[in-house]
This record gives structure tokens, C-alpha cells and sequence, in this order.
């Protein structure tokens, strides 16, 4: 498509960039997102309020922004396993100090939760950690042209395996991520709300 570029989103307008990605990060997020920080209005509140910080895992600097005629139409942002698990403990840590002392305990125990929902990611592996299209843009081929942008990344970066989290419930992502080779390697529900997440893996390392 004429016009399509992907770049970084950091610089610029921080809080004018932040209130047009949380809306897809929230979204993409979403049944988790919701059911961590407890509702939508809390998620929202809370997104854009660590997508300002250079330590968290959703800093909007460390995004990627695909663009249409100088329009955003989607972005995502991606890491090693070395640097998601450093951002990984500081929003945990911070979200302990949010939550206070009583709402340590429900934290605590959903915390242990997702360590069963979404399994670590092993050395040598890119992380998509979130993906998001603007809604007139869907069905435009912006998934996929942001999705081989992180995979064009990850191999700048010297990675030959890549790994993603999503709801078993999205079938559309599904689709796009097995037509591009990924393979799904572990599946759990959450029994407090029945909510399952697939772990898929593209691994690109030659045969030995």
C-alpha cells in the first residue's frame, strides 16, 4: 500500500500519542487486561499511566507504530526475554504499591494465576508482547504487515525464534498467526473465570 511505513513511537506528543494507543493496546489486551486490574475504567486509567514510564512493559516510547499516508493504523511493541522479565517485575512491583495493602491479597493470587496462563518465555525467543489495529482499518492486511514488521525486527535484533500470547477466543488472530508458521505449545484457563490464553511459538533456527 503507498504511503505504509512502520517507526518507532517514542518522541513527539507523549500524552497525544499515548490517548491513541491505549484504545488498541487496552482492546488487544483485553479479556486479561480487564480481569487484572478489575475493570475497564481502572485498565484504561492505568494503561496510560504506565505507558509514560520507561520501566514498564507497555511504555509507549518502546512501541512501533505502523502508518498509512501518515496516519496511524496500528502498533505493537516487542522484547527480548531479558528485558520483558526486568519490565515484567517493575509493573508487578508498582502494581503492588497501587493496589494497597487490601488489595495485596487478590493481587497476590491473581499474579500466581498468570504465571500458569502465560508460561515464560525461553532465552533466544522475541516477544510479542502487544498488537492492535484501529478498527476502520481492519480487514486492510495492517495485522499482518505489523505482524511481519515484529517478526523483521526480532531478526534485525538477531533472534531466530519468536513467541506471542493469545485469547483462545480470537479466532481471527489465530488464523493469522498459523498462516505465518506459529505453532500453539500450551493452553490454560484461569478457573476463577474461565478465561484461556494460547501460547504460540514461530521458531525460524535451521534443523540440526
Amino acid at each position: 500500500m503507498p504511503g505504509r511505513d512502520v517507526r518507532p513511537l517514542g518522541g513527539g506528543d507523549v500524552e497525544a500519542t499515548i490517548s491513541r494507543v491505549a484504545p488498541l493496546v487496552h482492546e488487544a489486551g483485553n479479556p486479561y487486561l480487564d480481569w487484572f486490574f478489575g475493570d475497564a475504567a481502572r485498565t484504561r486509567a492505568t494503561l496510560e499511566e504506565w505507558m509514560g514510564r520507561a520501566s514498564s512493559e507497555y511504555c509507549v516510547d518502546d512501541m512501533r507504530g505502523l502508518f498509512v499516508d501518515g496516519e496511524l493504523s496500528g502498533a505493537y511493541g516487542a522484547f527480548g526475554p531479558a528485558e520483558l522479565a526486568v519490565r515484567r517485575k517493575a509493573d508487578a512491583l508498582t502494581a503492588f504499591k497501587e493496589a494497597g495493602r487490601e488489595g495485596r491479597i487478590e493481587l497476590a493470587a491473581k499474579l500466581e494465576e498468570r504465571r500458569g496462563l502465560f508460561p515464560p518465555v525461553e532465552d533466544g525467543q522475541f516477544y510479542l508482547s502487544n498488537i492492535g489495529v484501529v478498527a476502520d482499518q481492519r480487514g486492510r492486511g495492517v495485522g499482518r504487515a505489523l505482524l511481519e514488521a515484529f517478526l523483521a525486527d526480532g531478526r534485525e535484533r538477531g533472534f531466530a525464534a519468536f513467541r506471542l500470547d493469545v485469547h483462545a477466543g480470537n479466532a481471527a488472530a489465530l488464523r493469522l498467526y498459523d498462516t505465518a508458521g506459529f505453532r500453539v505449545v500450551h493452553e490454560h484457563t484461569v478457573g476463577s473465570n474461565g478465561m484461556s490464553y494460547c501460547s504460540l511459538v514461530l521458531d525460524e533456527a535451521p534443523a540440526v
